[in-house]
């Protein structure tokens, strides 16, 4: 891994917001990590530092069902400014949704490198953290 990366966590789930944190103690792998508790105050947050590529994020893992603006709203607004960042952001649907419409979905923004079902286990949370970074 050449430079650590800037991941975002935008999910309402504090169990999992946690479980990141401490599988991110045991390794340097972000040079920084942003958590935020539903769609709006992440999308507001990209909003604020669109020009700023140090700091957007490179990597954003992104629940769906969040209160305020879930996470296909987010993806929504998401695409009405990607064209505006300053560099790409790669977005990874992690859900509890296991209906397959969400899967499906998901297919239509190539913007969405993968969608893993919760809850994902602390081995593959590492294992997809890893291949991330």
């Amino acid at each position: 891994m050449s430079e650590k990366k800037h991941l975002c966590v935008i999910d309402d789930d504090q169990v999992y917001q946690f479980t990141i944190k401490k599988t991110l103690e045991h390794r340097n792998t972000f040079s920084r990590v942003s958590f935020f508790n539903d769609g709006k105050e992440g999308i507001n947050y990209l909003k604020s530092k669109i020009n700023s590529a140090s700091d957007l994020p490179d990597i954003i893992l992104l629940d769906l069902n969040m209160p305020v603006l879930d996470g296909w709203g987010f993806m929504e607004e998401f695409m009405a400014i990607r064209d505006q960042l300053a560099k790409p952001v790669h977005i990874y649907l992690v859900t509890s949704s296991i209906d397959l419409r969400d899967r499906e979905r998901a297919k239509n923004y190539s913007e969405v490198s993968d969608f893993k079902i919760k809850p994902i286990t602390y081995e593959e949370l590492s294992l997809t953290l890893w291949e991330l970074a």
